[in-house]
């Protein structure tokens, strides 16, 4: 018997629609902390539990390792998007036995869905079209088409892509001094897609393939996120039309 020392948490995927980046969505969890830069998507900084160095954390994206290190102090929001994400498990603490030892101060397992996720059990194609707009100048739309075959071909085919606008910042009130001082310029640019399939056969048995692809154009300011220490607010709207899915929103 394994004996674990540490304490971990896992996010579903309904658990993750309050904000618009997993680094945000995660500070949900205690023990998880943000740095600074507040809703500048390429600099946001973060921690589990002090820890924030990537050779001492795994990040994984269905059993693939990735770096959130950019240049200058800069990261990119684990470079994944929400809408694609099915669960996430943060696992707090030494897990180098599981991991090896890059995992001295934890793991972020982040897992992909399927087309299951996405379609009812008696459906065999359908279509989403989302998006989300929030006061501090971010918007943006997705859509994804997924289809499943039939008995005696079960082959499933999902298709999703996403574009996301992160314009100049409007720091919370009385967070500054200087009139000039109401906003910080940003301009981002991400650009996501994801394109999976897979066929069960056999009574256990799945063969799966997946591409994934984030892109992201930033012009923002030079500066490590250390150097920033101020705060935004927003109000968040969320729309999503879907057709023959198992849970349906508007």
């Amino acid at each position: 018997m394994l004996h674990y020392p540490g304490s971990a948490a896992v996010l579903q995927s309904e658990q993750m629609v309050s904000q618009s980046n997993i680094i945000d969505q995660l500070s949900e969890i205690p023990g998880f902390e943000l740095g600074y830069s507040l809703d500048r998507q390429v600099s946001q900084r973060f921690s589990l539990r002090g820890i924030d160095d990537d050779n001492r954390l795994i990040i994984m994206q269905d059993g693939i390792g990735k770096s959130t290190r950019l240049f200058s102090g800069f990261t990119s929001s684990f470079r994944t998007d929400m809408d694609i994400l099915k669960r996430v498990e943060v696992v707090k603490g030494a897990s180098s036995i599981l991991h090896g030892s890059g995992a001295i101060g934890g793991v972020i397992a982040m897992q992909t869905k399927r087309v299951d996720d996405f379609l009812a059990p008696n459906r065999h194609f359908g279509a989403m079209l989302g998006g989300r707009i929030e006061s501090n100048n971010m918007h943006s739309v997705r859509g994804a088409a997924y289809a499943r075959g039939y008995e005696n071909f079960p082959l499933e085919v999902l298709a999703y892509a996403k574009h996301a606008d992160y314009g100049k910042i409007r720091r919370a009130k009385n967070d500054f001094t200087e009139p000039t001082d109401k906003f910080v310029y940003n301009d981002e640019q991400i650009d996501t897609a994801f394109f999976t399939t897979g066929l069960p056969f056999g009574d256990s048995h799945r063969m799966d393939f997946s591409w994934f692809m984030f892109r992201e154009k930033t012009r923002t300011l030079w500066q490590p996120t250390g150097q920033n220490t101020w705060r935004a607010a927003r109000i968040v709207l969320t729309l999503t039309t879907c057709n023959n899915t198992p849970n349906t929103q508007t």
